[in-house]
């Protein structure tokens, strides 16, 4: 057992004894770790200590209580309520750490949390990182950790967050650097786009900064809004350079195949897992997006899950910007499409080619960049519909070899008419007459021709219009359901003459009115939802981070539960629909009391997204998925991990990437899939595994057993080639 797993044992020990109305002495437990871990086991044990004695009301001593503190240079805070530690995580409750005095928490991720802390010596407010796993961190994180903080501290702009001090206190790594007192890019885009001259001024400053770490060989791959705060002046920092590489020496950290970022801003050479040809070119692709981001309120790709969303980037064109909002300006839709080209060639050549476009814009000078010709549209889909495009060049050839035998049956006629004419000279004066009339006839008959050929010319016209806006209005229709718009999107597709109504509109048109109730409150996609077992509430997680419990009846929201700090993935109810339990992009799973609102346990341990959480038949146990790689099982009530399942086989090992698990009717076996096609059965005592289903080319989404645990349904879908 590892001391961080001994340190939970312990804890749990410490909070069972006060729940079952006893006293139990701090003392008397740090002596159940060896010595090295015990400052450790003191900064969980305490907040426990103090929050039970707080309920009964006992006075606390802040002398007594701060005695083991300073045995193990743990500093507690005083109060008129007793002594209190600092945060409210129970494994990082120190207020002092070396020459740092703690304030706040800012920010917590899947490896490091931030604090907003003051630099004791130098009397200033600093941001404080450090890694999440303390001392028993792995070497890669630390690694990571340290790559991080290097790239960013070579890194002088106003326009990035910089670095202070990189270094080690007590077994903890950490790095300082500047405290931006203002909101994230993010936060700002939550209340919808900005005008169009405030997005392109925000851009180009953001492009100033990359371009400038580019200059110094630094490639940050993770740009997106949430990694660009705000100061008080308004200015762009750029942060996070969690996932830098160095143009030159690369640390070798990112494997070839993976794939490492936020799908929805990566360019498809990140999103293919080609690290090899991730440039500064991929960075450009990300101020573009973000650009898309901040006119139209969204990023220019989101699906469901993360496999959708990196199929999106891969094969999929951007909707322009214009055709979710007519008011962007067209030279600003031409930069940001520009920098959301596939391939490299066509993106800008550097960042400071974008600010330089971006700077023309701005100022009321032409652009250089150009929007893409009519024939390139035309080309690129035709590439996405080849049967279609095949069976139109069909149809056009056709016509082109009617319109020619048209014109050649006219030439004759009229050369006929002429040889005629000639064939007797002796005879023309008394045949003139009648002559006459008989061209006039003809070219009379000309005429009506040109006029019938003219009105089937415009009729034509007029109907490749009408399909072209028909066309144009579809695409709208399905960007407004897209935005949880569901009265304007069946508005738009009525519009649509019925001539022009093909397979696609009835299945679109069935889809946006298929509800009987349409719920909205979710300020992102909706990734999962799941009825309550009586059948009078719903639960659904968003990309939004949050989790809304709904009247199923009604359709009236009952409460929004907040805990999650990213993306919510899967929701699921007990049994007994007593609990509710979640997953997120956060590597957390959580369990919440569905008639409070009130968050019982948060499951860590992950270190990936985890995908899917369900409860056995008799809702004791949770298991979580992740792409870790890793299944996990937790006590309901505890929310301690009762045991880990992992393949034997080294076969995609790194890959195997969980995306869906479920428990048997009778609880005693768990299935689990995965997104390359792996079905594994488990025996849920022993933790082996007893069965593996191969074979398959296409990814596992979800799985559930029959009502006899005989049979086993699954979920698949076609993946890209990475």
């Amino acid at each position: 057992m590892t001391p961080a797993q001994d340190i939970d044992r312990i804890c749990d020990e410490f909070e069972a004894a006060w729940q079952s109305g006893q006293s139990p002495d701090v003392d008397a437990y740090l002596v159940k770790i060896e010595e090295p871990h015990r400052p450790a086991l003191l900064a969980a044990l305490m907040p426990l200590d103090l929050t039970y004695r707080g309920k009964l009301g006992e006075t606390v001593d802040s002398g007594k209580v701060a005695e083991p503190a300073r045995a193990f240079d743990v500093t507690l805070d005083s109060d008129t309520n007793g002594p209190t530690l600092l945060a409210s995580s129970a494994t990082n409750t120190v207020k002092y750490f070396g020459e740092y005095e703690l304030l706040s928490e800012i920010a917590r991720g899947g490896m490091g949390v931030v604090y907003k802390a003051r630099q004791v010596k130098l009397n200033r407010i600093v941001a404080l990182k450090m890694i999440l796993s303390g001392e028993f961190a792995g070497s890669e994180a630390v690694q990571r950790f340290h790559s991080e903080a290097e790239a960013a501290a070579n890194l002088d702009h106003p326009g990035i967050v910089p670095i202070y001090e990189i270094g080690e206190h007590g077994g903890q790594h950490y790095f300082s650097m500047g405290f931006i007192d203002g909101p994230s890019l993010q936060g700002k885009l939550n209340a919808g786009p900005m005008p169009a001259k405030e997005a392109a001024r925000l851009c180009r400053k953001i492009a100033e900064a990359v371009a400038y770490a580019h200059s110094k060989n630094v490639i940050h791959r993770d740009l997106k809004p949430a990694n660009v705060l705000i100061d008080g002046n308004g200015e762009p920092k750029v942060t996070d350079f969690g996932l830098a590489k160095k143009v030159e020496g690369d640390s070798g950290l990112t494997r070839t195949g993976a794939v490492m970022g936020t799908p929805s801003y990566m360019p498809p050479e990140q999103a293919l897992g080609q690290t090899d040809k991730i440039g500064p070119a991929a960075d450009v692709y990300s101020l573009g997006a973000i650009l898309y981001c901040m006119l139209t309120g969204r990023p220019p790709f989101q699906a469901a899950s993360v496999v959708d969303t990196l199929k999106q980037v891969v094969d999929n064109e951007p909707v322009t910007p214009r055709t979710l909002d007519s008011k962007i300006p067209l030279d600003l839709e031409t930069i940001c499409l520009k920098c959301l080209e596939k391939t490299q060639p066509k993106r800008y050549a550097s960042a400071e080619d974008l600010v330089e476009d971006l700077s023309r814009y701005l100022d009321g000078r032409p652009i250089t960049a150009r929007p893409v010709s009519q024939t390139e549209q035309a080309w690129r889909w035709c590439r996405r519909h080849p049967a279609v495009a095949s069976a139109m060049l069909a149809v056009v050839a056709l016509l082109m070899v009617s319109i020619g035998a048209g014109f050649w049956i006219n030439a004759e006629r009229t050369k006929a008419i002429t040889l005629r004419g000639l064939a007797d000279q002796k005879t023309a004066e008394v045949i003139t007459e009648k002559s006459r009339a008989d061209m006039e006839k003809d070219i009379a008959k000309q005429e009506a021709e040109k006029a019938r050929q003219a009105e089937s010319t415009a009729v034509a016209s007029q109907q490749q219009t009408e399909a072209t806006l028909a066309r144009s209005n579809f695409v709208l229709a399905n960007a407004r359901w897209q935005q949880n718009r569901a009265g304007d999107a069946q508005g738009i597709l009525q519009q649509i003459p019925r001539q022009h109504r093909n397979i696609e509109w009835y299945l679109s048109q069935r889809e946006f009115s298929g509800s009987d109730i349409t719920l909205y409150g979710h300020t992102h996609v909706v990734l999962s939802v799941a009825f309550s077992p009586e059948g009078t509430r719903l639960a659904s997680g968003s990309y939004d981070g949050t989790i809304k419990l709904w009247d199923a009846v009604t359709g009236s929201e009952l409460n929004t539960l907040r805990g999650h700090i990213d993306g919510v993935t899967s929701v699921t109810f007990s049994p007994n629909g007593d609990y509710l339990a979640s997953a997120s992009y956060d590597q957390t799973a959580k369990l919440w009391d569905p008639a409070t609102g009130r968050e019982l346990n948060t499951m860590k341990g992950h270190t990936n997204v985890v995908n899917s959480v369900a409860f056995s038949p008799d809702g004791s146990r949770i298991a979580s998925g992740s792409f870790d790689n890793t299944i996990k099982i937790w006590e309901t009530t505890t929310g301690s991990n009762l045991t880990t399942l992992k393949a034997d086989s080294e076969e995609f090992e790194e890959f195997e990437m969980i995306t869906g698990v479920t428990f048997s009717p009778d609880g005693a076996r768990l299935a689990s899939g995965s997104i390359f096609g792996f079905i594994r059965i488990w025996d849920v005592a022993t933790g082996k595994e007893i069965n593996t289903i191969k074979g398959s080319i296409t990814g596992v989404t979800r799985l559930a057993f029959s009502p006899d645990g005989v049979r086993l349904g699954t979920a698949q879908k076609q993946l890209p080639e990475f």
